[in-house]
């Protein structure tokens, strides 16, 4: 298989990527994340899946965003779960999440 015929099935990779990046460019308010960071990393594992055939490097990136998907789908799901905590509790847990 050419190269010219992999970027011919797989013209969205690259834009899958600035899409996923856009997840993790928003804000942060009160612990609530507009758009979830977890999908974000999903729709970049999904890109480099794709792009795989075209270098090592994507595929190596695919296994470090594993990591990262689970670590954001953790805070997201604390952020849901610290609606009920007090004050001192969700002042620590911000910190945790801010430094995950």
């Amino acid at each position: 298989m050419e190269l010219k015929d992999i970027f011919k099935k797989r013209p969205s990779g690259f834009m899958l990527i600035t899409v996923g990046l856009v997840f993790f460019l928003n804000p942060m308010i009160a612990l609530f994340d507009i758009l979830p960071d977890f999908i974000g990393c999903a729709l970049i594992m999904y890109a480099l899946n794709k792009l795989s055939p075209i270098a090592a490097d994507f595929e190596n990136a695919f296994g470090y965003f594993k990591y990262m998907l689970f670590t954001s789908a953790a805070r997201t799901a604390v952020a849901f779960a610290s609606s009920s905590f007090d004050g001192v509790t969700l002042l620590s847990v911000s910190l945790i999440l801010a430094l995950i």
